[in-house]
């Protein structure tokens, strides 16, 4: 099997078709952000960023696994860094605010990206995370089933908050429920 890493840069010339479905949800992210006071931010899973131009007044740093992606982001108000979201090379408490967008259902170790946003993320720093959550319709029951089609795409089609209790140690602030069928949420958490 193929890593995450492979997966990602084998799909980097086609990504801006699944990121042209992704930035829909992205609106309220952008939003929120803009409305935050200037501060040190971390994208982790920056892909080829091309909603970070709409982000305003933040100093931007985003990682990747994927050099190709890394490369195609290279926006000149972004330092980009090809790292592993598991095992950040930052210092703690480096930034005010960390972005998760369309990234933790598409982690070998949701909790472990969590806990490492957290370390690098300032005391009363705030983490946004934007993912696809499996909901309790019918949807659920076809996402449980077609779990293992979608793991080939690098992608837990059956998410759901209890693959991220880490964030149990954060202060949640806001859930706002996105998407036509109401499952993709944007989470806000800030660090005590």
């Amino acid at each position: 099997m193929y890593s995450i890493r492979s997966f990602y840069n084998f799909i980097s010339p086609f990504y801006f078709c699944i990121d042209w479905f992704l930035n829909f949800h992205k609106k309220e992210l952008i939003e929120a952000l803009n409305q935050l006071p200037k501060g040190e931010l971390l994208d982790v899973g920056i892909g080829q960023g091309s909603y970070i131009e709409k982000i305003k007044k933040h100093n931007i740093t985003g990682i990747d696994l994927s050099e190709k992606m890394i490369k195609k982001c290279s926006k000149s108000h972004v330092k980009c860094i090809k790292m592993n979201a598991e095992k950040m090379s930052f210092l703690e408490s480096t930034f005010d605010y960390v972005v998760l967008s369309h990234v933790l259902s598409v982690c070998e170790n949701p909790n472990k990206v969590i806990l490492e946003s957290i370390r690098v993320l300032k005391p009363k720093g705030r983490i946004f995370i934007l993912n696809h959550f499996s909901t309790n319709s019918i949807f659920r029951y076809i996402e449980k089933k077609f779990k293992y089609v979608f793991r080939v795409f690098k992608f837990d089609s059956y998410f759901t908050s209890e693959n991220i209790k880490e964030v149990d140690r954060l202060q949640k602030e806001q859930e706002i429920t996105l998407g036509f069928f109401r499952n993709y949420k944007l989470l806000i958490y800030q660090k005590p």
